[in-house]
């Protein structure tokens, strides 16, 4: 009986077939998947540009797996329509893999979704799903509709530097960094490197043996970018030195100990509610104990190798509570206050060096940043 069904379908109508294969799903049957954000979308507008994040939870009560074909995204002013946008990245992509397959009963999430390029005068994001269940002759398709709020996120964090001399920023909080979805209250953290007096961050030697002696950031003074109090400190990771990669570490072992990606680390309260975290610093190089008064400019330790990391560089975060691993932990938006900020402009030989003081700002990555010495 087989043959002759399949010579049946094959031989019905083109136009009949495609109808059949993609009929619209009658309402409230099969596509029963509910999507609704966890909350509001949070606007943050830094040096490169406004960008904003929410996370997305998504149940199908229906009673067959529910697959997501694509995203499309809509910014209104009110009811009006300003600006369209699909990012041709956001499922298939090689940068976040998102779970688009939802089995029947099934909860997935969606979290740390974030959006470059956002209109300033947006009050309201649409964002339009377009879903199947089935398979050929019985797939069935429809459109997910709905409207999340943008907010503005809380006013920014304002910070020194905290170090002395040029440093890089290796890694900004962007959409596309790990930083803006990693979790653990890291959503717009900055890594930062130092240069030699070449510009560069390490000597040649590093290139074959990646010693930790031969970067310029190892073992450079980590100073205290705020005012406040000492409140956690974790001094016994040992410096990662001679790796070409990542730590290999088990998922057990992560799962055990979230904050180990950190390595050394020191916490410090700025406010109520607002705690500043310096990462991956020297091995026995912390010099403050919690309970500990801090200026801006106190030495607190030295930069260092420490945790989810083969390069020498600092990690600076904002969030909101004193314990990354704290599953309700969010990070905070910051400014940097009072450096000098260098850029490269053009290209190839007839690149310029632009120079630009900055009373606050939010560096991008790749940006060359100076704190001022004091009294000049």
């Amino acid at each position: 009986m087989l043959l002759p069904l399949l010579l049946f379908a094959l031989l019905l109508p083109a136009a009949s077939r495609a109808e059949r294969e993609s009929t619209p799903a009658p309402a409230g049957e099969l596509l029963d998947l509910v999507v609704r954000p966890a909350g509001p979308a949070r606007r943050h507008v830094c040096d490169s540009g406004a960008t904003v994040s929410f996370n997305l939870e998504l149940h199908n009560r229906g009673s067959r797996a529910v697959h997501v074909d694509a995203v499309r995204f809509l910014y209104l002013l009110g009811d009006r329509p300003v600006q369209a946008q699909r990012d041709e990245e956001f499922l298939p992509g090689t940068w976040v893999r998102r779970e688009v397959r939802v089995d029947p009963g099934r909860h997935v999430d969606w979290p740390g979704v974030c959006l470059a390029q956002v209109p300033e005068t947006a009050t309201r994001l649409r964002v339009e799903l377009d879903l199947t269940s089935g398979m050929a002759l019985r797939r069935r398709r429809a459109t997910q509709t709905l409207d999340v709020p943008i907010i503005p996120d809380p006013g920014s964090v304002g910070l020194r530097l905290p170090f002395e001399g040029y440093w890089r920023v290796t890694q900004g909080h962007g959409c596309r960094t790990n930083h803006r979805i990693g979790g653990l209250g890291g959503e717009y953290s900055w890594d930062f490197a130092a240069i030699n007096r070449r510009g560069l961050l390490a000597s040649e030697a590093y290139e074959i043996n990646h010693r930790n002696v031969d970067t310029a950031a190892f073992g450079q003074a980590v100073l205290s970018p705020v005012d406040g109090k000492v409140v956690r400190t974790v001094t016994d990771v040992l410096d990662n030195d001679g790796l070409h990669e990542f730590p290999r570490r088990s998922l057990q072992d992560d799962l055990a100990q979230p904050d180990w990606i950190f390595g050394n680390h020191v916490v410090l309260e700025a406010a109520p509610g607002v705690y500043v975290l310096l990462g991956h610093l020297q091995q026995g190089s912390i010099a403050v104990r919690p309970g500990d008064a801090v200026h801006r400019g106190t030495p607190l330790a030295r930069c260092g190798n420490s945790g989810n990391t083969f390069v020498p560089h600092l990690h600076v975060q904002v969030m909101d509570r004193q314990d990354p691993k704290d599953p309700a932990v969010r990070g905070l938006p910051a400014r940097i206050e009072d450096y000098v900020e260098f850029r490269a402009a053009g290209e190839g030989p007839t690149r310029d060096v632009l120079r630009r003081q900055v009373e606050s700002g939010d560096p991008a990555e790749g940006t060359l940043v100076l704190a001022p010495t004091p009294g000049k």
